[in-house]
C-alpha cells in the first residue's frame, strides 16, 4: 500500500504539470508512453516475436503518436500495415508468421490512436482532457479503496480475483459525482447537468470495463503485470488501460453525435 502512494504521488508530480504546460514536451512524453505501452503488450506474448519487428512497432507507435495529425491519418496506418503484413513473406515461419502480424498491427493501434486523440482533445479543450483524466483515475481509486474496506462478493473471479461488485460500485458513484461536479464547475457552468452526468456515468462504467479487458490479456498470457516499471503498480498500461478504454469510447461518441459534453 505504501509503495502504490508513493508511485502514485510521484507520477502525479511529474505528469500534472506536463499536462498543464503541453507543447511539444508533453507530445514527446504521451507520445514515449505509448511506446512503452506497445512494448508491454508484445513482451506479455513471450518470445515468440523477434527484437527487430519490435523495434518496427515501437518506431510506428511514436511516428502515429507524435507526427499524425489526427485520429485516423490513414497515411501512417496504411504504410505500417502494408509493412507488417508483408514481412510474412520474406521470412521464416519460426520468424514471424501472420498470427504475429495482427498482434502486432492490434497492439500498435490500441495504443496510437487513443493517445493521438487525446493530444488533439488536450490542444483544442484542455478542460475536457483533464476531466477524462479523471474518470479513470477517481473511478480506480475508489473501486479499490471501497474494495478493500467492504468489498465481499467477487466482480469477475475467472478475470480479477480482487475485483469486488461493492468497489465496482463504489468507484461508480465516486467518479460520476465528483467528474461531474468538475466538469460543471471547471469546464462549462452552463452545460446541462443531467447530460453530464449520464455521459460521465457511462465512461466510468467504460473504465472499469477497459481495465477487465487489460485484465484479461493478462489472464491469457499468464501474467500478473504488463512489466514492473512503477513499483506498487506495474507497467505503464497498467496505469493507462480504463484512460485508452475511456478515450476510444468517447470518440466514438463524439463521432456518432451521442454525446452532449
Amino acid at each position: 500500500m505504501k509503495t502504490r502512494i508513493i508511485s502514485a504521488l510521484i507520477m502525479t508530480i511529474l505528469f500534472v504539470p506536463l499536462l498543464f504546460i503541453g507543447g511539444e514536451y508533453f507530445k514527446i512524453v504521451v507520445s514515449l508512453l505509448g511506446v512503452f505501452a506497445t512494448r508491454e503488450l508484445l513482451n506479455s506474448k513471450g518470445k515468440t516475436i523477434s527484437n527487430i519487428f519490435k523495434i518496427l512497432a515501437y518506431a510506428f507507435t511514436f511516428i502515429m503518436i507524435y507526427f499524425s495529425k489526427g485520429l485516423l491519418d490513414s497515411r501512417f496506418i496504411m504504410l505500417f500495415l502494408a509493412i507488417i503484413l508483408m514481412i510474412p513473406l520474406f521470412t521464416k515461419e519460426k520468424e514471424f508468421n501472420v498470427e504475429d502480424a495482427f498482434f502486432i498491427i492490434s497492439s500498435v493501434l490500441l495504443t496510437s490512436l487513443p493517445l493521438r486523440y487525446f493530444l488533439n482533445i488536450r490542444t483544442e479543450r484542455f478542460g475536457l482532457a483533464i476531466y477524462l483524466v479523471l474518470i479513470p483515475i477517481i473511478t480506480d481509486s475508489f473501486a479499490y479503496i471501497t474494495g478493500s474496506l467492504i468489498g465481499k462478493h467477487k466482480l469477475i473471479e475467472r478475470i480479477s480475483p480482487k475485483k469486488t461488485i461493492e468497489g465496482a460500485v463504489g468507484g461508480f458513484v465516486a467518479s460520476s459525482i465528483f467528474c461531474t461536479m468538475f466538469y460543471m464547475v471547471v469546464i462549462n457552468t452552463r452545460a446541462n447537468m443531467v447530460a453530464v452526468l449520464l455521459s460521465t456515468m457511462f465512461l466510468s462504467i467504460i473504465s472499469q470495463l477497459g481495465d477487465l479487458v487489460f485484465s484479461s490479456i493478462k489472464r491469457y498470457f499468464n501474467i500478473k503485470d504488463f512489466s514492473k516499471l512503477i513499483p506498487g503498480h506495474g507497467g505503464i498500461l497498467d496505469r493507462i488501460d480504463s484512460l485508452i478504454f475511456v478515450i476510444i469510447a468517447y470518440s466514438i461518441l463524439i463521432l456518432g453525435g451521442l454525446i452532449w459534453i
